[in-house]
């Protein structure tokens, strides 16, 4: 085994497909959290959600990426919303429907 390892890491263009690879099915696996129609971190009315698009918080079943995007355009802020609408993890009395 040791000698097939020497002989795959000899060659750079080997190493370097070995971490293209790894850091595509690391992205796939992370997919579901990245793409998600929440954010990563929230505050809202005074509670801050951490990971709020892999737990499902009870108290944030109806907020959808719309409220989001409604909040930055009233502020004017400069940040915008996830793009897609929903999510694969989204719990679906959440999802809406177009």
């Amino acid at each position: 085994m040791r000698e097939v390892w020497h002989r795959f890491a000899a060659r750079r263009r080997n190493l370097l497909g070995l971490g293209l690879a790894l850091l595509l099915a690391l992205l796939a696996v992370f997919a579901d959290f990245l793409a998600s129609d929440r954010p990563i971190v929230l505050w809202r009315a005074g509670t801050l959600y951490l990971i709020p698009n892999l737990v499902d918080y009870r108290s944030l079943r109806g907020f959808t990426a719309r409220d989001l995007s409604r909040r930055f355009r009233d502020r004017s802020h400069s940040r915008r919303a996830p793009g897609t609408r929903w999510a694969p993890t989204t719990p679906a009395a959440t999802r809406s429907r177009a």
